[in-house]
């Protein structure tokens, strides 16, 4: 078995939406020291990105979903990309989708007390991600919630529940 990025990223964390009328894999990962060094390289890329899949591709039996995405990973498009010369970590996020539109809230931490949240969003027509809410200098995040109501399905909001309070966007 041959892992997908081994000794080139590690994976954090990935989530399945369904947005757009698609299937969306978002996959967080963050680029990993060269052999025979512990210090990361500060200018490697980090980041969230996401893949449409399409899942009637899979082989069936054999079709493992890292396999497909391997196979397709020059269609792995960035949501966000940083290095550690411009933020420490991207700590926390959660996605949304809708028939209209693929959500994706996040926070940066800039330095250990303050943090830079974003919720960013692709719709069918704009064809990338725009910024649609900022939060910079907030408190530390520790949940996010996103939540689209059923009667709007082309709005969703965030609330960033901090050490400091609640705080919140949308788009």
């Amino acid at each position: 078995m041959v892992r997908l990025w081994e000794n080139e990223f590690k994976v954090r964390k990935t989530k399945h939406v369904r947005a757009l009328d698609s299937d969306i894999i978002i996959i967080q990962r963050d680029a990993i020291p060269q052999k025979n060094s512990l210090v990361p390289n500060r200018q490697a890329k980090n980041g969230l990105y996401y893949i449409v899949v399409d899942f009637d591709a899979l082989e069936p039996g054999d079709g493992k979903l890292s396999n497909y995405i391997r196979d397709h990973q020059d269609e792995l498009k960035p949501i966000v990309e940083y290095t550690l010369e411009e933020f420490l970590d991207l700590y926390i996020w959660d996605a949304m989708g809708t028939s209209e539109t693929l959500a994706i809230s996040y926070v940066l931490e800039k330095d250990p007390v303050f943090s830079l949240a974003k919720l960013v969003a692709l719709t069918s027509l704009s064809g990338g991600f725009a910024d649609c809410d900022i939060i910079d200098d907030i408190a530390f995040v520790i949940s996010i919630e996103m939540i689209s109501p059923p009667s709007i399905p082309g709005r969703v909001y965030t609330l960033y529940s901090t050490v400091d309070g609640l705080d919140g966007g949308k788009h």
